[in-house]
């Protein structure tokens, strides 16, 4: 959460824009509630098991990294 608070507030302002996806053993109400208070773009819940942990991380790469349009990064 350190992190994406420096990351969302006070990163220089190319950074600011990138997209966050969490991953976190945590599935408390009040830490998800934290990470899209601070500028999250995704929280997920990390499966205990390998096979749908894999599974979980291709469906991320293919939703950010295929399908989803970000801003051009200007400055960096």
């Amino acid at each position: 959460m350190e992190f994406l608070k420096w990351l969302r507030h006070e990163s220089p302002g190319y950074l600011r824009l990138l997209p966050v996806v969490i991953m976190s053993s945590s599935d408390e109400p009040d830490d998800v509630k934290a990470a899209y208070a601070l500028g999250v773009n995704s929280y997920l819940v990390k499966p205990i098991q390998w096979r749908e942990f894999q599974q979980r991380m291709k469906a991320v790469n293919v939703f950010w990294g295929s399908h989803t349009k970000v801003p051009p990064v200007s400055g960096a």
